[in-house]
């Protein structure tokens, strides 16, 4: 959301003429007799429109008629934090999975209103109904955004070459901090699955997490084991073997020698035994 200062200013001094018109014993604690007298028959010759078109934003042109209050924009600078911080972020009340961050700046502005008349006196008494008003409605001016205000007034030299008469000028100026903000929206899940070996949990956003070899925690609130994974798909049976080769033909047995005898001794010296 943007302050603006000058629109806030306009419509509030448009509404003080109005209210001093209608209520002239208001003038009492402001402007001394007998020129609050005189005062309080100048706002009843005005018609609501006349005092609402005296009120405008800008530098009067060569039809402004006088007397006339301007509103201007003296300066506007960026304080702190730097533009594009977060000023605040946090979840939407309609869509729990949607939050709003919002971001921008603060700044320090000053405008002047500056009270333009052909008549000194009134020139003098319009700028001290506008120090008084802005006085009296500064907690009104807190609520639209205007914070830490600070008022002030001085006068001007006419600038000849661009009022079409010579008129007194005399200028009450504030100065306000005020955050200039922009909002984005962004969205998230409902809630963070963990899967450890043996634990699944599942806990919204933003909950504190623990997780070690104990199961851990979550909020400060001790894990249960649960009922681990899923048991796997079974392993495929092993394929048949290969029928084995023939084994090689054993050798032929050798068959027994013929009958004979045996010799003992040496047929030279000994007599031989016949089997």
């Amino acid at each position: 959301m943007f302050v603006h200062g000058d629109l806030i200013l306009r419509d509030s001094l448009r509404e003080m003429l109005v209210t001093l018109r209608y209520d002239p014993p208001a003038l009492d604690e402001i402007i001394p007799f007998p020129d609050r007298t005189q005062l309080a028959q100048w706002l009843a010759q005005q018609t609501v429109d006349q005092l609402n078109g005296m009120v405008d934003l800008g530098f009067p042109q060569a039809t402004t008629g006088f007397p006339a209050i301007r509103i201007l924009l003296a300066d506007r600078d960026e304080v702190d934090p730097p533009i594009g911080g977060i000023i605040s972020a946090g979840a939407s009340g309609l869509f729990p999975n949607t939050h709003d961050l919002e971001r921008g700046s603060l700044f320090r502005s000053t405008w002047r209103v500056v009270v333009l008349c052909e008549n000194a006196t009134l020139c003098v008494w319009l700028a001290s109904l506008i120090g008084w008003w802005m006085l009296a409605n500064r907690d009104g001016y807190e609520d639209e955004g205007l914070m830490d205000q600070k008022l002030g007034s001085r006068d001007f030299e006419p600038a000849f070459e661009w009022l079409p008469t010579f008129v007194f000028m005399r200028a009450i100026t504030i100065s306000a901090s005020h955050y200039d903000t922009f909002s984005r929206q962004f969205q998230v899940p409902s809630n963070i699955v963990i899967n450890n070996p043996g634990i699944i949990i599942q806990v919204p956003i933003g909950t504190p997490i623990g997780i070690g070899q104990d199961g851990g925690t979550v909020g400060g609130i001790p894990i249960v084991p649960g009922p681990g994974r899923p048991p796997g798909t079974p392993g495929t049976p092993p394929a048949p073997g290969t029928p084995g080769t023939p084994g090689t033909p054993g050798t032929p047995a050798t068959p027994p020698g013929p009958g004979g005898y045996t010799p003992i001794g040496d047929p030279y010296t000994h007599d031989a035994q016949c089997d």
